[in-house]
């Protein structure tokens, strides 16, 4: 009996190994159909039933949605303000698409680092539920960060679709191709506003009752894409600072119980 056991197990890795790597040799499939002798052993056995695989935890925090809603936003703020003989659907659509395009890869670069941050955490926890967990008091975190960031988004826009607005005006006496200079103007207008940091030299500050003041030194205002990548930084330094010092935590308390066991054992 144990034999066959044996036998039955070999043939069952087997296959578990062929299904993992994609495919089977002639040989092996040769071998696999040549075993009836064992069938009727496993048929008359209780063995336990298969249980599934467990899930793996997946490193989702929101960020995708997140980019997801704020371009449906902006889309539709381009749409219900580019309006008048110069614009129509097409020329809406380019700004859309050169607005959103840029928007992504502004997105991209700025939370690069946040990312990075986050996948050595997750990769650093041992257990998979601490994974779970820890996605989970992101999320939550991240929720609120990302709902003031795309309202704070779609008001640094609409001071430059006020400017994108009124472009054709000014393009009346241009010459060369005046379509895509407007195209080209408006997507300055409105991504400067988004991805752009505002600094400003030698600011002149004007003392009591007029007299001359001091005169600040040169400084920046981060953009808003910037804004937010930093208070996602902050919130999840905090959350994977607490999330590791639980996992060590835990660790230790499981080394010392298996240490007390090990005694009680000798």
């Amino acid at each position: 009996m144990k034999v066959v056991q044996m036998a039955v197990a070999l043939r069952l890795t087997e296959v578990l190994c062929l299904t993992a790597f994609g495919g089977a040799t002639a040989s092996s499939r040769r071998a696999l159909r040549a075993a009836p002798a064992t069938q009727p052993v496993l048929a008359t056995q209780s063995a336990p039933a298969t249980q599934p695989a467990p899930q793996r935890a997946k490193l989702d925090v929101g960020f995708a949605d997140f980019e997801k809603n704020l371009t449906s936003a902006i889309a539709a703020v381009i749409k219900s303000n580019l309006t008048g003989s110069s614009w129509n659907d097409d020329l809406r659509d380019s700004v859309i698409e050169n607005v959103t395009m840029s928007l992504h890869k502004g997105l991209q670069d700025a939370l690069k680092p946040v990312k990075m941050s986050i996948g050595k955490t997750w990769m650093a926890l041992p257990q998979d539920d601490q994974k779970a967990a820890y996605v989970q008091q992101l999320r939550g975190s991240f929720e609120s960060v990302m709902a003031r960031a795309q309202d704070s988004l779609v008001t640094h826009l609409g001071i430059g679709i006020r400017h994108a607005a009124g472009l054709p005006k000014q393009r009346k006496q241009s010459t060369g191709n005046a379509t895509q200079e407007l195209l080209q103007d408006a997507e300055v207008a409105l991504v400067s506003d988004l991805m752009v940091d505002h600094c400003y030299d030698d600011l002149k500050v004007k003392g009591k009752n007029g007299t001359a003041g001091k005169t600040m030194p040169k400084f920046c205002i981060p953009s808003a894409v910037a804004s937010l990548a930093k208070r996602l930084n902050d919130t999840q330094g905090l959350v994977s600072m607490t999330m590791r010092f639980e996992a060590r935590a835990l660790d230790f308390a499981q080394q010392q119980k298996r240490g007390v066991v090990a005694r009680r054992s000798a």
